[in-house]
């Protein structure tokens, strides 16, 4: 925080004798970097290569041409048309997350928001990329296997990260927690291989040129390059997990540090309060109307 006061646009810090970051945090600064159309560099960083085994060498991980590429092939599921019937989901998921924090302010009880708002993060995602529904969100039920599975393959790679007697690959998958992280792996991609191969025989034997709605996954499926190649399956599995863990992870941290400065600072809070008043008619059907 010193060093972000005294070096508002950037700053250089070097972690050891070999690696040197420069870290950007003022808008200007790092808009000349999200704004460019050149290629993801190749070499990503060390903590990166542990999440391999799980996320594969794509969009999150990949560099140079690899990642045009498959930035290329994802770009249309971002076209606001497509995003646009997400907008009933986030609502429903929000709704239950409310809920949640009710139960808990009648009862008197304080809640972790975190935790709270990562289930309902990841339920969002997981019926926008998969339509996908689980009771992820139920805070008096057993945690579904496919979610606790997600958590331990994300809380694993952050102790790995910080453990470099452990970074060697041949040394971890040694370990008890490195073949529970193997395990792990090969769950969530079987549960991502059946909603594939579910949805994909769907396309197969039906009409779908009428379909007034299409997730994720359909246009994973559909995606073709410019030289008329499809996504193969073990890149369609890759970017479904990468997607999986990249929009419910960091949102939910974003979300939560939301909350927390709103409630530090509630004249704020007002502000939003009247914007959403403003803009939003909460409706019966459950609609939003903008």
């Amino acid at each position: 925080m010193e060093w972000t006061r005294k070096y508002p646009s950037m700053y250089v810090i070097w972690i050891g004798p070999m690696q040197v970051r420069v870290m950007l945090q003022h808008p200007e600064s790092i808009k000349k970097i999200l704004t460019t159309a050149d290629p993801k560099p190749i070499g990503y960083g060390q903590i990166y290569r542990h999440g391999i085994p799980w996320l594969g060498e794509r969009l999150l991980i990949a560099g140079g041409a690899r990642w045009k590429r498959y930035r290329r092939l994802l770009t249309p599921a971002f076209h606001f048309d497509i995003l646009r019937p997400y907008i009933k989901i986030y609502k429903s998921c929000a709704d239950l997350l409310v809920r949640n924090i009710q139960t808990y302010s009648e009862r008197n009880e304080s809640m972790e928001i975190s935790s709270l708002v990562g289930s309902c993060t990841l339920d969002i995602i997981l019926r926008c990329v998969f339509s996908y529904e689980t009771d992820c969100q139920n805070i008096s039920g057993k945690e579904h296997p496919y979610v606790q599975a997600v958590h331990n393959l994300a809380k694993e790679w952050t102790r790995r990260n910080s453990s470099p007697s452990i970074h060697l690959d041949f040394i971890y998958y040694l370990t008890q927690k490195g073949r529970e992280f193997k395990k792990n792996c090969d769950f969530v991609h079987k549960v991502a291989e059946e909603v594939i191969e579910k949805r994909q025989n769907t396309l197969e034997n039906n009409d779908m040129s009428s379909q007034t709605y299409w997730d994720f996954l359909d246009i994973l499926l559909t995606a073709k390059d410019d030289d008329g190649n499809s996504m193969s399956k073990e890149d369609m599995l890759s970017e479904v997990d990468t997607f999986l863990f990249a929009g419910h992870d960091t949102t939910a941290s974003a979300i939560s540090w939301i909350l927390y400065s709103l409630a530090e600072h509630p004249e704020h809070q007002r502000k939003c309060q009247e914007e959403l008043d403003r803009v939003v008619d909460d409706t019966d059907s459950g609609d939003l109307e903008w």
